[in-house]
């Protein structure tokens, strides 16, 4: 297969950073392309259910924070 493209930009993986920055590069006219190495699309967030890990302010008491 002989595949030729021009983008401005090439994104690697398809989680939500990736997402992110690919939509903020269309929003601003950028030609974009997103590859993924998966049979799925959403890297290691899909893998994760889309959860956040986030310390809690009063757990960070003591913490130096």
């Amino acid at each position: 297969m002989t595949w030729h493209g021009t983008y401005d930009l090439v994104v690697a993986g398809t989680g939500a950073a990736a997402f992110a920055a690919a939509v903020t590069a269309a929003d601003e006219g950028m030609t974009v392309l997103m590859l993924e190495s998966t049979d799925r699309w959403g890297g290691s967030t899909a893998m994760s259910g889309g959860g956040l890990a986030a310390q809690q302010p009063s757990d960070a008491t003591g913490s130096g924070w």
